[in-house]
């Protein structure tokens, strides 16, 4: 027999489906072992030898592991926690350790960066002269040599710009426009 309307496949389809559903249902509800249906699969409405057997394995080896090793004391359970918090511990600083060299590396790169570029470099070297130098008078002192012997355009431009903040930080306003006036011009 040939069913020409769609509509009425689907439904057959969909009746089909529903029955066997059904027929799974109560088969899983059904099945049992040898030692009869487990407590889990009449809990869930069904059977799963897999997990069943996992189940029965676990308990079997942890049943001889304390048959061998006995029951654990209160201060024994206490000293396995000890440890593991140790080890936790030592695992915490590794990863701090590791993660401390992994940020130096990073500052080296970029430093061997910065060397790559010869402006950059003496700009970085201007950044570091503000720890060096505890009086503004030495720091303009050294920025004028240093602007007075170098030749590269770029790098007399960041002395200029270092030399106009030491000249504000000492209070000598028309000195730092005279600067901010030869950085303009050039």
């Amino acid at each position: 027999m040939r069913i020409n309307n769609p509509l009425l496949t689907i439904l057959t389809c969909l009746t089909l489906c529903a029955m066997l559903i059904l027929t799974n249902q109560l088969w899983d509800t059904q099945v049992a072992t040898a030692d009869g249906i487990s407590p889990t699969s009449l809990q869930e409405g069904r059977f799963n030898p897999i997990q069943e057997e996992e189940e029965r394995e676990y308990e079997e080896e942890e049943r001889e592991y304390e048959e061998e090793e006995g029951e654990y004391t209160e201060d024994e359970h206490d000293e396995g926690e000890h440890d593991e918090e140790e080890h936790f511990d030592d695992r915490e600083n590794e990863h701090r350790e590791i993660e401390a060299t992994l940020g130096r590396l990073e500052v080296i790169r970029q430093l061997a960066e910065i060397a790559e570029n010869d402006t950059a470099t003496a700009a970085y070297a201007l950044m570091q002269m503000e720890e060096v130098f505890e009086e503004e008078d030495q720091a303009i002192e050294v920025l004028n040599q240093l602007l007075s012997t170098n030749p590269a355009k770029p790098i007399k431009n960041l002395i200029r710009m270092k030399l106009v903040e030491a000249h504000l930080w000492s209070d000598q306003t028309e000195e730092a426009t005279e600067v901010l006036i030869e950085l303009i011009k050039d």
